[in-house]
């Protein structure tokens, strides 16, 4: 599973990297085409991947087990979503792929802070901690909502550097 979440935030994140020296020689009036055709493409191909990483693990582990499934499709989406922004904010591969992971992890983290919070710290012991995708518990809400958070704000921010022009492109 980290596999593949490390795959795909690099895909994304060598992807803008390319996207970051075409801005440079583009016409300040055609960054959005460039968005649009660069999310687009990717979106094909970490989604294709997640077909393809969905039917192996269905396959060669147990067919009933949608867990690993649905939680591949939330870091598939993530990468999509925050791997960009922290591509143009750091201007490294490495780097956005590191935070990506970490932001990813952050939001499972905080979480697992919120059912501490509100079931206590016995929370492990009294089974809040686990994560049933297929009978969410708060956790398992939370960690949606984290995601989705943390997607749509870095989705947001990366779409708005793209309206006005990347600030410092990686030199080509």
């Amino acid at each position: 599973m980290g596999g593949f979440f490390i795959a795909c935030a690099t895909r994304v994140a060598l992807e803008f990297r390319n996207q970051s020296c075409r801005l440079e020689t583009a016409v300040e009036s055609e960054p959005l085409p460039l968005w649009h055709r660069a999310m687009q493409t990717l979106g094909a191909e970490v989604f294709g991947a997640w077909g393809v990483f969905a039917l192996l693990s269905l396959s060669l582990s147990n067919p009933h087990s949608v867990d690993v499934v649905i939680l591949a499709f939330v870091l598939a989406v993530t990468s999509l979503c925050v791997t960009p922004y922290l591509m143009m904010l750091t201007q490294r591969v490495f780097a956005s792929v590191v935070f990506t992971v970490f932001a990813s992890f952050g939001t499972k983290c905080l979480g697992g802070v919120v059912v501490v919070l509100v079931y206590g710290w016995d929370a492990s012991e009294r089974g809040y901690t686990t994560m049933p995708f297929t009978n969410p518990n708060l956790l398992v809400w939370m960690i949606w909502l984290n995601s989705a958070v943390l997607c749509a704000w870095c989705y947001c921010q990366t779409w708005r550097r793209f309206q006005i022009g990347a600030e410092s492109p990686v030199a080509c």
